[in-house]
């Protein structure tokens, strides 16, 4: 059998505090001593994401402390199995496999196991590699992981003192791909290549997981000379396994300087880097044990604490936007980097594409996405603003001032390329960044009824008269309607460019941005309609009867087609609004906040309460 063995190096540091520290935006106590953090920026892609537990991450190493105190919520659970009954429920091949699997032993305990080799270093590795990735966030506890919710798969192929069979490690690959982990992190690297890794691997990224690997460790010489390796002449594997495209994503490890760190390899198989040295992390928190009496410690180096920080990043960026295939996150976290060329000149042209720039590569995908796939509600009577993802879990919620009424709207829009909320109250707009605060406020003309984002614009409405804003509040453009009882932005006639289209009196107008009428739509309805949206078949309206409120579904010429009742009689008025190709229906007056969604021909799919399910007022919700 070939054998892995993990090359890290460990320095413990006796003074306090390495360097200074950026804001803290997490209460997590120990959140200071995580000087990589505030290094790549990582408060920045939490104005964005704070990770999800629908990321499945499998850390294929020594085994996971999946009791820590500061990881037991993030661990990932096998839905299809019953925990301990001896049967393998989900006929995936492995009986009671909760949480994962030791696939030296041959047994679902996914912890490391003391054994005869077994080394401190060997037995920490797994668990500190899952805090860099995972450690509970903003939990009031110990450190932040970079996803403050995910979900850790711990997959045994090392033993204790940090070596391995190579046929373990394929098997674990194979079982995080079966499973469905979305990336997988391997914090560990052998000399010598096998075709079963590589097949493992092709099978991993032909199914869309994502593979990180570190580019390896060597042993720093006497008087601190540099014995590390170009991987195209020595290559290591995995990160250089041979798979049909360079698909495996490698990671080399620098410090604080931006200066490849002695230890790190370099060279063909490296694509980006992170920092690597002085961690401060997990440790195995085996209390009866006086060696395993800490729940953390520091400090640690190598290319096995580079990894998990790039791993921590891409999933991030799943739980941004779960579409991403793994060559758009690759692409996304190599064309963002900082080139670092200038503090490696003796490696110029084999350092990857330099140094992992978390604030340029969440704004991208920002603008790349332009801040779409969320949800956002709000009770009609509330004073906090939840947001959804695309599975319509809670991903954050703003408390807005009690100086901003009841009677508010919001939208979502972008300045300085990030994306923030604008909030139109009392003749104000007040921009808010994701963590609450007030980042920008100006004046309105009148008080807008409605807003939308448009094109980096605010678009709003007081009774007829509509009003467009730059982002900083300058007034670009007013125009009067006949009247409005709803709006929306859409590219109705097809030619590239977004319209505004006004609903009034059972008429829908279509206005150019500069104001000018285009044409109109009739929709045949014997009863009114209060709200609209459209897509590719349907003109999706909501109709106001006195014995119940309804959707109704227009051809683009006007003609009723079909109507739904969502909701019973006592529900006033709907709102109906697109998302991702689907119709969302909410109660908007005399109702919970019942979310509904149907497909595009008005069949439902799926149905969720949302916002606070105490609130009877109705709802108000933005699709972006």
């Amino acid at each position: 059998m070939r054998r892995i063995i993990l090359f890290f190096s460990i320095i413990v540091i006796t003074v306090s505090n390495a360097s200074p520290l950026q804001a803290i935006t997490t209460n997590d106590p120990l959140y200071r001593e995580q000087t990589y953090l505030p290094f790549i920026n990582i408060e920045k892609a939490w104005d964005y994401q704070t990770g999800s537990s629908d990321v499945v991450v499998a850390v294929i190493d020594t085994g996971v402390d999946i009791d820590h105190p500061d990881l037991f919520e993030n661990i990932w659970v096998n839905q299809g199995e019953v925990r301990g009954d001896g049967i393998d429920n989900d006929n995936n091949g492995y009986i009671d496999d909760i949480n994962g699997w030791d696939f030296i032993r041959n047994q679902a305990d996914p912890k490391p196991k003391i054994d005869y080799q077994h080394t401190a270093t060997g037995m920490e590795h797994g668990t500190l590699v899952a805090g860099i990735i995972g450690a509970r966030g903003n939990n009031n506890y110990g450190i932040a992981g970079i996803n403050w919710q995910v979900s850790i798969m711990s997959l045994v192929a090392l033993n204790g003192d940090g070596s391995g069979n190579m046929s373990d490690v394929v098997k674990a690959i194979n079982y995080a791909t079966d499973n469905n982990a979305d990336i997988i992190n391997l914090s560990l690297v052998g000399s010598m290549s096998d075709t079963s890794l590589d097949q493992a691997i092709a099978h991993a990224t032909a199914s869309g997981v994502l593979v990180v690997a570190a580019v390896g460790n060597e042993k720093i010489g006497e008087h601190n000379i540099d014995n590390s390796v170009d991987l195209g002449v020595q290559p290591r594997y995995p990160v250089c396994s041979e798979t049909s495209e360079n698909t495996v994503l490698g990671v080399g490890a620098i410090d604080y300087l931006n200066s490849k760190s002695l230890f790190s390899n370099y060279g063909k198989c490296l694509d980006i880097n992170a920092p690597g040295q002085l961690f401060f992390g997990l440790n195995l928190y085996y209390p009866v044990i006086n060696e395993y009496r800490e729940k953390f410690s520091g400090y640690w180096s190598g290319t096995s604490m580079a990894t998990p920080v790039i791993t921590g990043v891409a999933a991030l960026l799943k739980a941004t936007d779960e579409s991403l295939t793994n060559k758009q996150i690759i692409k996304l976290i190599t064309d963002q980097a900082t080139n670092i060329d200038a503090s490696n000149y003796r490696y110029a042209g084999k350092m990857g594409a330099g140094k992992i720039n978390v604030d340029h590569l969440f704004d991208q995908l920002a603008l790349t996405t332009n801040g779409q796939n969320q949800l956002l509600g709000s009770n009609r009577d509330g004073q906090e603003i939840f947001f959804y993802n695309q599975k319509l879990d809670l991903i954050n919620s703003i408390k807005l001032d009690s100086k901003i009424s009841t009677n508010y709207h919001y939208a979502p829009i972008t300045k300085d390329a990030k994306i923030v909320l604008a909030i139109a109250h009392n003749g104000f707009v007040t921009l808010l960044a994701k963590t609450g605060e007030q980042v920008a406020q100006w004046s309105t003309n009148a008080p807008l009824i409605n807003i939308l984002s448009w094109n980096d614009k605010l678009v709003g409405y007081n009774n007829k008269d509509v009003f467009i804003y730059a982002i900083d509040g300058t007034e670009l453009l007013s125009f009067t309607t006949s009247g409005i009882d709803d709006f929306q932005i859409s590219d109705i006639d097809h030619d590239q460019i977004d319209d505004l289209l006004v609903l009034d009196r059972n008429k829908i107008y279509v206005y150019s941005q500069l104001g000018i009428m285009k044409n109109s739509i009739s929709l045949v309805s014997s009863a009114p309609l209060n709200s609209f949206t459209i897509n590719n078949d349907y003109l999706i309206a909501t109709q106001v009867n006195k014995k119940e409120s309804a959707v109704a579904a227009f051809n683009h010429q006007g003609q009723l087609q079909k109507t739904i009742a969502p909701y019973p009689k006592f529900t006033k008025k709907i709102l109906v609004r697109s998302w991702r190709q689907q119709i969302l229906v909410v109660p908007l007056e005399g109702g919970g906040p019942h979310l509904k969604i149907y497909d595009n021909n008005l069949k439902l799919i799926k149905e969720k309460f949302i916002t606070d399910v105490k609130n009877s007022k109705g709802l108000t919700i933005y699709a972006h």
